[in-house]
């Protein structure tokens, strides 16, 4: 830089200090002129026009920054996320690939190539990026966090385990990490290594409630009356954001001293205070008129009744074509907290291999984003979202069949119908006062409604609504599965669940909590490691008085 330009720099930086970007765009302009291989003028300018809003302007000075200065991460990084914030993700990927050829040391900027390629959807790439990020910088603890977040995303729990333990043991510490790792211990049955890390998240977070939070989930009886006592003496000292798990754990202290109203109160508090820290995309208000929209577009899933516009309709339009009509998908549908898990691991540990898909949310997914504008390409643009989503789940395969027991398909069972006419639809059905009482008691983290009293009656009362004219429209296609009757008749039970989805029954079926391979990222990943029990079947009963105002509008909350 010439000194010219150097004095010419310094005035345009005064200017821009001060907030004056126009005086400083001149001072800039007349440093390119004079000196036009300067790529911090062409960068300055660039930064000035982006705050203007001239998304073009500022593309074009960071093309001559980068021209100018190819090596220069700063410039490379703000003219990718400049890409990528105007749809051009391609040549955002393509400027980080060229970036990387000459130079493969930069961890950093192989941690962003990695951010555009999840945004794009192309895991595997973004999955060796990240790797290659830890390799160079391994004391990174954000490389380890955002890998892992991805592999569990793919359903890879064993991976994303190795690897937030190998973080931990690395001494890298985070709230984060601590908790992902104690999940995922939790998840796959290793309780005690859960619980050692939680201590251990204890000593050196001593503020945070998630903590004693997680580890009274795992062991409700691992923190003493003391811990209760010392923490009631805090509750004026104790900030918004730690409500819920304040509320929630003094919840578990009533219930372990046997007061159900006490216990109930709290609880109610501690989902308010979770609804105020808004971790949620939309509303519970938002939810359910999403859930109700796509129940209508699910009712008469054919191009003349509703998939396509009236102007499209002609007279020799035909049914919608499925996605395989010789794939046999399993579904599980029911209200959260029925004991859907409990008949997918029936399914899943018997004699045939049978791919083991969860809540993948793939359908309510696809059904959101793709039946929104209706037109004559929606349902082949669903279908190949669909097919697409289950394959990079690794289910789907035509050689195998596949578990879904994500329970929103409880409103959509005429498109899964329509999807896999072969599919096989088991109806989960429980008392549904226990199903409100065991949604209330446990955090049902990613469900806007479930942390409102009105809103879960109101989803129960709509499932049921649902599900009935469902049975009675399909009454051969969807076997519905008691499951007070399931835990009590076991065999009887799980025997009319496997002939129903054709496959053969065995002891193993309900042998699935002796297995070390067992794993739920549900709400019931610690029950799944427990024998079949009768022991929650009458639990609600003691929580009924406080739902007594609600019995003249939902009648089903007098059900037996």
């Amino acid at each position: 830089m010439t000194q010219e330009a150097l004095l010419l720099m310094s005035k345009g930086d005064a200017f821009l200090k001060e907030g004056h970007l126009q005086q400083a765009q001149t001072i800039y302009q007349e440093v390119t002129h004079r000196q036009p291989d300067l790529a911090e003028a062409y960068f300055k300018l660039a930064w000035i026009a982006d705050k203007e809003g001239k998304v073009l302007s500022a593309r074009k000075q960071l093309n001559k920054a980068h021209d100018k200065d190819p090596h220069n991460k700063t410039y490379l990084s703000a003219l990718a996320t400049l890409c990528s914030k105007t749809g051009k993700i391609e040549e955002a990927l393509s400027l980080y690939r060229n970036f990387l050829k000459t130079d493969q040391r930069q961890d950093d900027i192989y941690f962003a190539y990695a951010l555009l390629l999840i945004e794009s959807g192309q895991f595997n790439l973004a999955i060796e990026a990240l790797k290659k990020s830890i390799n160079l910088n391994p004391g990174k603890l954000a490389y380890y966090m955002k890998l892992g977040e991805l592999l569990f995303h793919l359903s890879r729990f064993t991976e994303a385990l190795e690897l937030y333990k190998q973080a931990y043991d690395k001494g890298l510490q985070s709230e984060g990490l601590y908790l992902n790792l104690a999940k995922l211990y939790t998840d796959f049955g290793k309780q005690q290594a859960a619980k050692e890390v939680l201590a251990r998240g204890m000593i050196f977070y001593p503020r945070k409630l998630s903590f004693p939070y997680r580890l009274q989930s795992i062991d409700k009886l691992s923190l003493k009356e003391d811990f209760y006592q010392a923490l009631a003496a805090k509750e004026a000292k104790i900030p918004e954001q730690e409500h819920f798990y304040f509320h929630w754990l003094l919840a578990q202290h009533e219930n372990i001293k046997g007061a159900p109203l006490d216990e109930m109160s709290h609880l109610l508090k501690a989902h308010e205070a979770y609804k105020k820290l808004d971790n949620f995309k939309i509303s519970s208000e938002a939810y359910m008129k999403l859930i109700q929209h796509l129940q209508q577009l699910s009712v008469h899933p054919t191009p003349e009744e509703n998939l396509v516009s009236d102007e499209n309709v002609t007279e020799e339009t035909e049914e919608l074509a499925p996605l395989s009509s010789e794939a046999s998908p399993i579904f599980i549908v029911g209200i959260p907290r029925c004991g859907s898990t409990l008949l997918e691991n029936i399914i899943c540990s018997g004699p045939t291999e049978i791919k083991k898909g969860e809540e993948t949310g793939v359908i309510f997914h696809c059904a959101s984003n793709s039946l929104n504008e209706i037109n004559e390409t929606t349902w082949e643009r669903f279908k190949a979202e669909c097919d697409a989503h289950y394959q990079r789940l690794g289910l789907n395969n035509s050689d195998s069949r596949f578990t879904d027991k994500s329970l929103e398909n409880i409103f959509m069972i005429d498109l899964l119908l329509t999807l896999y006419p072969n599919a096989k639809i088991n109806y989960c059905d429980r008392n549904p006062l226990a199903t409100v009482v065991s949604i209330l008691r446990n955090n049902l983290v990613s469900l806007p409604w479930a942390h409102d009293l009105e809103s879960i009656l109101e989803y129960v009362d709509i499932s049921l609504k649902t599900i009935d004219a469902a049975i009675q429209k399909h009454p051969e296609r969807i076997l519905s599965i008691r499951y007070e009757t399931l835990v009590a008749q076991a065999e009887q039970e799980s025997k009319k669940l496997m002939e129903f989805c054709e496959l053969p029954w065995n002891e193993s079926c309900l042998d699935f909590h002796k297995r070390n391979d067992t794993y739920s990222k549900t709400a019931s990943h610690i029950q799944v490691r427990n024998e079949i029990n009768t022991d929650s079947i009458e639990l609600y009963k003691q929580y009924q008085n406080i739902f007594k105002e609600f019995e003249e509008r939902y009648a089903w909350l007098k059900q037996d």
